[in-house]
């Protein structure tokens, strides 16, 4: 018999697999960053397909499967996008896109980080609310994270360039860059 759970989760990428199917990557609450398929997402029809969107945090029914596991039933509890004013939301997404390609890379897969998942949640809306703060609450986010995970201690110097540092752990250069728009 599959095993099905619910939790609560962010999603942090999407890819098209197959026909109408995507590959969504999610950061849960109780089971960390998970890859799950989303059967016929991409249909017109699709009930999920309005919930599930990046960055978004959404209550997830998954069912384990002998491959992926399937995400079978999503329901947005909050959204990036119900922001009104436009410069507010494209400082939202551009740093969402930011915090979301340092985790893929980051965490683990399936390894539950609770903290992780609380402080990304905090700070996504303390982004959104104040976008001129953008900067301070990036670098606040990535420095906790590094000190969690074990990257970086207290007591040494702030790096001067935080995502060049991320970059030499992660191995490989980021895609998204972090800066403030004007």
């Amino acid at each position: 018999m599959a095993v099905k759970y619910t939790t609560e989760a962010i999603v942090l990428r999407m890819r098209k697999y197959q026909d109408a199917d995507m590959i969504v990557t999610l950061l849960t609450r109780d089971l960390g960053r998970i890859q799950v398929r989303a059967r016929g997402m991409r249909q017109y029809k699709s009930r999920k397909r309005g919930h599930v969107e990046l960055f978004n945090t959404i209550v997830a029914q998954i069912v384990e499967t002998k491959t992926w596991p399937l995400l079978i039933e999503a329901q947005c509890i909050d959204s990036l996008a119900l922001e009104s004013d436009s410069y507010r939301l494209q400082q939202s997404l551009s740093t969402a896109y930011h915090w979301a390609e340092i985790l893929y890379w980051l965490l683990p897969e399936a390894e539950p980080h609770r903290q992780v998942y609380d402080w990304l949640k905090t700070a996504m809306r303390e982004a959104g609310r104040r976008p001129e703060m953008s900067s301070q609450i990036s670098q606040g986010f990535k420095l906790r994270l590094l000190q969690y995970l074990g990257f970086w201690s207290e007591s040494s110097e702030v790096p001067v360039n935080l995502d060049g540092y991320i970059e030499s752990v992660i191995e490989r250069g980021l895609y998204t860059s972090f800066e403030v728009l004007k």
